[in-house]
């Protein structure tokens, strides 16, 4: 076992700026470690000579892009009935990159959802190309505590219910976080 040698920091914007600040404390504290930091265009056209099986590539996503593609992927992998809530914005959003309109915004859904019990929540998913429904995916606002009723119903209706966050850590993030069973956070 070599362990790691190298670590190759590769973002674009903000997050490229961010593993700058990480670069200067490893190169500062890490003797034994070499680092290095690329955009993402610099890091597949050069194609690093020192790149190897001793190396860490860690990569970071401009505007929660990776954070969605992991959701998509993990949504579509579970097995029995799953639902996506995205409460991240419409740029980049699950709605976004699969080129549909979610029926409802967040407010109105969770509003619906705790307003007429005797509908089943999953009327107002959108269907995807893909097995999960969605649910949000536009830009709405929603305190805490309806959240967390609708993340409950929803959960009362499909096996799997993957949140994808957004941005930061907001009160809909947190609450997420709260009622969750499991936490993935993408860096």
């Amino acid at each position: 076992q070599q362990g790691i040698k190298r670590v190759f920091l590769v973002g674009c914007g903000a997050p490229n700026r961010e593993m700058g600040a990480i670069k200067y404390w490893m190169d500062r504290d890490m003797k034994t470690l070499e680092t290095y930091l690329y955009f993402p265009a610099e890091f597949i056209n050069q194609a690093p000579a020192k790149l190897g099986a001793d190396s860490l590539v860690v990569v970071g996503s401009k505007g929660g892009a990776g954070a969605t593609t992991v959701v998509i992927e993990v949504a579509s992998r579970l097995a029995g009935t799953v639902a996506i809530l995205d409460l991240g914005e419409p740029i980049g959003s699950v709605a976004d990159r699969f080129g549909v309109s979610t029926q409802l915004e967040l407010g109105e859904l969770a509003r619906t959802a705790s307003g007429v019990p005797s509908r089943r929540i999953s009327d107002a998913a959108t269907a995807l190309p893909i097995e999960p429904v969605l649910f949000g995916g536009m830009p709405g606002t929603v305190d805490g505590a309806a959240l967390r009723r609708l993340i409950e119903i929803i959960a009362g209706e499909f096996d799997h219910v993957v949140v994808d966050g957004g941005r930061g850590l907001s009160i809909q993030a947190e609450t997420a976080i709260r009622v969750a069973d499991q936490v993935l956070v993408v860096v």
